[in-house]
């Protein structure tokens, strides 16, 4: 009881000095709140152990001792506690880093770990601090090794067992109350030390300030971005208007590929000095290579069996360089004006909505983009379902001629250098399979294209090779399977510079086939179709002036069309396509037209014949800045 006594009165004693360095603490933290409130200033922790790990290997007695000090008061012991050996195992520690390490076995209640490191060789470092020796002997006196003494009985001993035994409730009551009052202590004067903590290191980003800026660029002139980004932003932490830090940031994500951040670097320097460096012209650079687009189309295809006229548009808008979201909505309308197995003359109309969010890993040349929407097919042009002259046709029955089918895809694009590779996954209904009277049809397709450029440094002549590797493999519902196989290659020769001009050789392999061939005919299902086609092409750019820019662009492929290639009997067929398509070029607008046609001829007929006519606009949404 005595020893009770004692001890409570000694926590009385430092009890009553801890309302002042509470005080004293919370002004503190007070102060460096209203000193970093205006900066948005918040300790990087995660940063400060990387480079200080980083540093360790170089000056272990330093930065392991900073980082004993973090995990000390931030995270757990045991790893505070196996930094600060490791710094007092380099040459010439440190009397602080030796007390830290003895404060940490306090910490951690490790009666036995304080006990071996008090007999070590470190120990030496800290007398200066308290006599650890003596303060350990007497906590393993007063609550380890205190002995039992032997109990003598006399007849006073119940008397005096009932008063022991009312003084042991209270001091259990005490004891306990006094425990969780140490402990709400300990963890306020924790959580003060690691306020403490933040702002010794916010002084050291404030004199620092300099040299960090100073070492970022020289990373960015040493093309160590991601480091260099890590320096600046640093300086921008302490100094949020720095131009300078603000314009090389932007200079940094800009050479990374996060061009979206660039130019929100850019637009942070434009706000402060529109005059600044290149600012304006690297933004308005970014933002016309990478514009939210709106597009519209309008298309009318005709060959020997379909007549059907298409309109679409579509919405990107980019949130970051990583992700933007696109929106598609598509109608079409197709009129079978040829007889066939399945019905007669029919007219129909399909919609379809896709919603894709291209996802653009610009650190890993990597890109995925997933597809998801819904094909809606009406039969309502062509199929009453019992409407007669006398009827009028209800909502119900309107509604019933509409149809939805799950349109989804997952796209991925692979760059290596200038090679790219796209991968590609679609499932969806077999489109020809919308026809009224057709068995509904879905397939599982596979596409690939790879793609590679081949430019040579050179004013006139020969400037450039282009391949393209294309395959697909769809398996379709019914069990039957189809496939694509092409291989395009054009060759560029630039032959003026007024108007741009460019002549061109372009030679195209094509083979098709479907594993069964349904008959009647279902869908497009080709028989050993291969195709060999090659023809001149020509481009050329007129300058208008004022940012307008005419261009025209023609193609002419002639060559082999055989059908029922892997038979004893294949059909041989002269093919002939050209396309025609002029744009014009209003600075952020693009407006275009083409017209192509096609055939394939036995003899003197045509067997087989298309034609198109397409008329579409594109306009670049840019966010530019008044130069």
């Amino acid at each position: 009881m005595n020893r009770f006594e004692s001890n409570d009165n000694r926590y009385r004693e430092l009890d009553s000095k801890v309302p002042q360095v509470l005080e004293k603490g919370n002004a503190s933290v007070e102060e460096f709140s209203r000193l970093t409130l205006p900066l948005n200033w918040k300790w990087d922790k995660n940063f400060y152990v990387e480079e200080l790990s980083s540093l360790v290997p170089v000056v272990p007695v330093i930065a392991a001792h900073t980082l004993g000090r973090i995990q000390q008061l931030t995270g757990p012991l045991p790893e505070a506690e196996r930094l600060y050996r490791k710094a007092l195992e380099a040459p010439k520690p440190q009397s602080a880093t030796a007390y830290a390490l003895w404060e940490t076995l306090v910490w951690r209640e490790d009666p036995e770990g304080r006990k071996t490191y008090l007999s070590s060789p470190a120990t030496e470092l800290i007398p200066q601090y308290t006599d650890l020796t003596a303060a350990l002997e007497q906590l393993d006196t007063e609550l380890y090794l205190q002995k039992p003494r032997t109990p003598l009985f006399t007849e006073q001993v119940p008397d005096r067992l009932r008063e022991q035994v009312s003084l042991l409730e209270t001091v259990r009551t005490t004891s306990t109350t006094r425990v969780n009052e140490l402990e709400k202590t300990l963890q306020t004067l924790r959580s003060l030390l690691s306020k403490e903590l933040e702002r010794a290191f916010f002084d050291l980003q404030e004199k620092t300030l300099l040299l960090r800026f100073e070492l970022g660029d020289y990373l960015l002139t040493s093309n160590r971005l991601v480091e260099a980004t890590r320096q600046l932003r640093h300086v921008l932490a302490m100094d949020p208007t720095n131009l300078n830090a603000l314009y090389k940031l932007g200079v940094v994500r800009q050479l990374y590929g996060d061009w979206y951040e660039a130019m929100e670097f850019y637009r942070r320097v434009y706000s402060i000095d529109p005059t600044f460096e290149r600012t304006a012209s690297y933004h308005n650079q970014l933002a016309r290579l990478h514009p939210n687009l709106l597009e519209a189309e309008a298309k009318t295809f005709a060959d020997t069996s379909r007549l059907t006229t298409t309109a679409e548009g579509s919405y990107t808008h980019a949130f970051s360089s990583i992700t933007s979201l696109k929106t598609l909505f598509r109608t079409e309308s197709l009129r079978m004006y040829k007889q066939t197995p399945w019905d007669t003359a029919s007219t129909h109309q399909l919609h379809t909505l896709i919603l894709s969010v291209p996802l653009n890993f610009y650190d890993l040349n990597l890109g995925f983009t997933p597809r998801l929407g819904v094909d809606v097919a009406t039969s309502a042009y062509d199929n009453p379902g019992g409407y007669t002259d006398t009827d009028t046709p209800g909502v119900p029955w309107f509604l019933s001629t509409y149809k939805g089918f799950p349109n989804a895809g997952l796209d991925a694009r692979i760059s290596i250098k200038d090679f790219t590779i796209l991968p590609s996954y679609t499932y969806s209904r077999e489109r020809d399979t919308f026809i009224p009277g057709r068995p509904q049809v879905t397939k599982n397709q596979l596409e690939l294209t790879l793609q590679k450029p081949f430019s040579f440094n050179a004013r006139y002549g020969l400037t450039q090779i282009y391949s393209r590797t294309y395959g697909s493999f769809a398996f379709l519902s019914d069990g039957n399977r189809k496939g694509t196989a092409l291989q395009d290659t054009s060759l560029y020769f630039h032959v003026a510079d007024v108007p741009w001009t460019t002549l061109g050789f372009s030679a195209v392999l094509v083979l098709e086939h479907a594993e069964k061939h349904p008959n009647p005919e279902r869908y497009y299902a080709p028989d050993g179709v291969f195709v060999v086609k090659a023809g001149p092409l020509g481009t050329t750019y007129i300058p208008m002036g004022g940012g307008k820019v005419l261009g025209f662009v023609l193609q002419t492929l002639t060559g082999l069309y055989r059908e029922k290639s892997f038979s004893s009997s294949p059909e041989n067929k002269f093919y002939i396509e050209g396309i025609l398509r002029a744009e014009l070029t209003l600075d952020s607008t693009v407006l275009y037209c083409s017209v192509y046609g096609s055939g394939a001829f036995p003899t003197s007929r045509p067997d087989y014949w298309s034609m198109q006519v397409q008329l579409g606009v594109s306009q670049k949404l840019q966010r530019l800045l008044a130069p």
